[in-house]
């Protein structure tokens, strides 16, 4: 029996050493063969560092509605508007990003319509009310951009484009709601007998941001941005105010390199060869469930104690949907609430959410990337 147990042992190691000298080997010729062609094309040239821009192109269009005035419509952008006249406002996004070299793009995208109730004369938030309309996120290839998702372009030029990048605002609806406010408020004063020397009432905004996240990471670029309207709602003539960031320009941290010929060759087939063969023995070592990223294991690890896992998804369609930027933000907000942190994972993606009143907020991580 003891003899077995030793054969046994032997054959399992012979195996992983197996895997481990093919895997060496096999790396080893790929990236001989990938570095004389990068060393030949590159050869006695320096190779600049990534790049990446965009534009973020927004417009409005006010249409007022039929009077005996104004015969035209949409009413001209370098006006003041009349709060009056106006039957609603139109929102036109496009962002425009153009990469030096062709990579898998990551983005997100959000547009969130907000409308706040401040005391005058003051910043301070009193009263504000959040619509999401619209929350995505995929990837694509930029040699492969459609239009409609991610646009096509010449020389790596990428255009995203909202599925609806058209957002229609109806400020009379809101002002309705900052009435109804401004009504109850002051009938809640009288009730409870309050006096406030100095009180003059409220003012309100109505505010529509569009958000941008976009990473590169083959090319170590990761860039986001927010840009968007305020309009003011407690006053007859108005104008939209720009508010945010409307372009970028990035660099990637990852420096070119002027090497020749056999110093590529020589770094690449010692340093490519050890990594790719030790990364591929570890895979082989790894569960059936394949591998899960460092930082859904970091997760898991630290926060066990204030994560409740479930086996099937959970359902938060009948929730108003916003994305957090990390776990950390959900953690503050699990924490601050006083709510535990739900998450559900199988072997494309693991998510966790937290549920606030009407909102679920979520964070998903994809596994392995």
């Amino acid at each position: 029996m003891s003899s077995d147990i030793k054969d046994s042992e032997k054959k399992v190691i012979f195996k992983k050493a197996s895997i481990l000298v093919t895997s060496f080997s096999a790396a080893i010729l790929a990236m001989i063969i990938l570095a004389s062609v990068f060393a030949v094309n590159n050869f006695g040239s320096s190779s600049a560092a990534p790049t990446a821009s965009a534009q973020h192109n927004l417009e409005f269009f006010v249409f007022y509605q039929d009077n005996a005035i104004f015969d035209q419509n949409p009413i001209s952008p370098h006006m003041d508007f009349l709060m009056s006249y106006t039957d609603y406002i139109e929102v036109q996004n496009r962002l425009a990003v153009n990469f030096s070299e062709e990579t898998t793009v990551f983005y997100t995208y959000s547009v969130i319509k907000r409308l706040i109730i401040r005391p005058l004369g003051s910043d301070r938030i009193v009263f504000e009310e959040i619509f999401v309309l619209s929350d995505t996120y995929g990837q694509v290839e930029t040699s492969r951009m459609i239009m409609g998702s991610l646009g096509n372009g010449e020389n790596g030029t990428a255009s995203i484009v909202a599925s609806n990048g058209s957002y229609i605002l109806d400020p009379k609806l809101h002002i309705e709601t900052y009435r109804t406010f401004v009504i109850d408020q002051t009938r809640q004063m009288a009730d409870e007998n309050v006096v406030v020397q100095g009180f003059s009432g409220f003012t309100a905004d109505l505010l529509i941001d569009f958000t941008y996240t976009i990473h590169a990471p083959d090319l170590g670029i990761r860039e986001q941005l927010i840009a968007g309207y305020r309009m003011p709602l407690t006053t007859e003539v108005y104008s939209l105010l720009t508010t945010g960031i409307s372009s970028f320009e990035s660099v990637s941290d990852e420096i070119g390199w002027n090497v020749s010929l056999p110093v590529a060759i020589i770094f690449v087939f010692i340093f490519s060869g050890l990594v790719f063969g030790l990364l591929h023995f570890i895979k082989e070592m790894k569960c059936e469930n394949g591998y899960i990223s460092s930082e859904v294991s970091r997760i898991l690890r630290k926060y066990e104690r204030d994560i409740v896992s479930y086996p099937c998804p959970v359902d938060i369609s009948n929730y108003k949907l916003m994305q957090v930027q990390n776990f950390d933000d959900l953690l503050k907000l699990s924490i601050s609430q006083n709510k535990h942190i739900m998450s559900y994972k199988n072997d494309e993606f693991i998510e966790f959410i937290v549920v606030v009143d009407d909102f679920a907020c979520t964070y998903r991580l994809d596994n392995g990337t």
